[in-house]
Formats: structure tokens, C-alpha cells, sequence
């Protein structure tokens, strides 16, 4: 009995497409990144089951070797010394260029590294990123009754700077 030659699993274009979205870093979600590729919402909203299929593992893999055979180095061990170096990360201030922990960037790396190690629920991560209130996508009623209720404020502000 001839023996069947098994073939590698390979991914398909949308799962190479979805994997190169969620490694550029431009989505804010994997979910996001997997609509990008041209999945359904649902399906993407399932992002964990992809990355576990066969054809994307082997993607992975052959981007690593790929990553290895150019710098000498893995993946993993490359953003391990990224993200080690954004933990102590350092910036230069003022005029003479002293050098000052950046805290800013260290919380970054650090809410990154709580992220993957479970330390911290995706829901419970707050991007500090676009969380400008906007006034005007407040239903109408509320505007108003807001602007009445500063209109109010200014008033006693300004009677009582008059009164002194």
C-alpha cells in the first residue's frame, strides 16, 4: 500500500492578509483587522480561533524563518528586547538635554505586557488614545439645557466680581 504524502497546511489569502493586519500595528482590535481582510463581523469578533488554525501557524512560522534568516533572531526574542527596552524607556527635556524616565512610554509597554500575560482583561485596557469628549454628539436637549446651565453660571460669576 502506497503511502499518501501529507501536504503542509498553508493559509489562505484572507488569513496572510489578517495576520499581516494584526502585525502592522494600524488596527485597534484584532477584530478590526480581521473585517479589514474582508471577514465578517462575527467571524472576526473570533479572532483567538483563527490564529489557531493550521494554514495561519504555518504562516507564522514562515514569517519567523523568514525574520531569523535575516537578523539571526526570532520574533518573540526581537519584541521581548523592544518591549524590555520600553520598560526602562528614558526621553531628553529642556535646553541642556537632561535625561528623564518616560513614564508615559513605560506605562505603554507595561500595559502592553499586563495585555498579554492576562494581567489586565482587554475591556479593563482604556486607550489613552482619541478620548476627546465631543460636545456636539450629545443629543440637542442636553446642549441646551447645558448651555442654559453655564449661561446661569456666568452671570452669578459676573454679579459677584461686580459686587467686589
Amino acid at each position: 500500500m502506497a503511502k499518501r504524502k501529507t501536504e503542509k497546511p498553508k493559509a489562505t489569502r484572507k488569513q496572510m492578509e489578517a495576520v499581516d493586519n494584526i502585525l502592522s500595528g494600524d488596527y485597534p482590535s484584532k477584530s478590526k483587522a480581521l473585517e479589514a481582510a474582508g471577514y465578517t463581523k462575527v467571524s472576526a469578533q473570533q479572532s483567538s480561533t483563527l490564529l489557531e488554525t493550521k494554514g495561519v501557524q504555518w504562516y507564522l512560522k514562515k514569517i519567523n524563518k523568514t525574520y531569523r534568516k535575516r537578523t539571526g533572531s526570532t520574533i518573540p526574542e526581537a519584541v521581548m528586547k523592544i518591549y524590555t527596552e520600553g520598560l526602562g524607556a528614558h526621553k531628553y527635556v529642556g535646553k541642556k538635554s537632561l535625561r528623564k524616565v518616560d513614564h508615559a512610554t513605560r506605562k505603554v509597554f507595561a500595559d502592553q505586557f499586563a495585555k498579554f500575560f492576562g494581567w489586565m482583561k482587554q475591556e479593563e485596557f482604556v486607550s489613552t488614545q482619541n478620548n476627546q469628549f465631543n460636545f456636539f454628539s450629545t443629543p440637542q436637549g442636553d446642549q441646551n439645557k447645558f448651555n442654559d446651565d453655564f449661561k446661569k453660571f456666568l452671570k452669578q460669576k459676573n454679579q459677584r466680581s461686580v459686587a467686589e
